[in-house]
């Protein structure tokens, strides 16, 4: 669903002339934010699951999926935010240990996937760690929010000559 939306969001503000980018961002940021409203009254974690525990789920599932369009369309190379599982695999199948033909290597390629997985890992602990420090869900999906908009934002403000819309 976050999917689709994300894409025809972005198709459509790019048919029209716009800055399609900055408004994924925005609309990611805004997901975020809506999940964070939602869960806000959500005291503890565990059984039983509420609707609203399920709603967060899919709100957030949607400003995830929307992410994933977002980095496709912006051509980024092996994006992190599709399962972690490809960016280990790119990781090991490009690198001297296996030898895969298929598989782009190089030092710039393998420096993006070891970053990618990094990353990753670097965002579960911080998650596991705020969660475990009591930081209340909500919170922390509104830090990602923040984030995001903060992004989309710089990025709406930067200067566009010469700096083309991803493609």
């Amino acid at each position: 669903m976050g999917a689709v939306l994300g894409s025809r969001l972005e198709s459509g503000v790019d048919v029209h002339g716009r800055r399609w980018f900055v408004v994924a961002l925005v609309a990611e940021a805004a997901l975020l934010g809506v999940g964070a409203l939602i869960a806000w009254g959500i005291d503890g974690v565990g059984p039983p699951l509420s609707g609203r525990h399920y709603a967060v789920t899919a709100v957030v599932a949607r400003a995830m999926g929307m992410r994933n369009m977002t980095t496709m369309r912006a051509r980024v190379p092996d994006p992190p935010t599709t399962p972690a599982t490809r960016s280990m695999t790119a990781l090991l199948g490009g690198s001297p240990l296996t030898l895969d033909p298929r598989i782009p290597s190089g030092a710039r390629a393998q420096g993006r996937r070891t970053a990618a997985v990094v990353a990753l890992f670097a965002g579960g602990l911080l998650g596991a760690w705020t969660l475990h420090e009591a930081v209340r869900p909500p919170v922390v999906l509104l830090t990602a929010a923040g984030g995001v908009l903060a992004t989309g934002l710089l990025y709406a403000c930067a200067p566009r000559a010469g700096r083309p819309e991803p493609a």
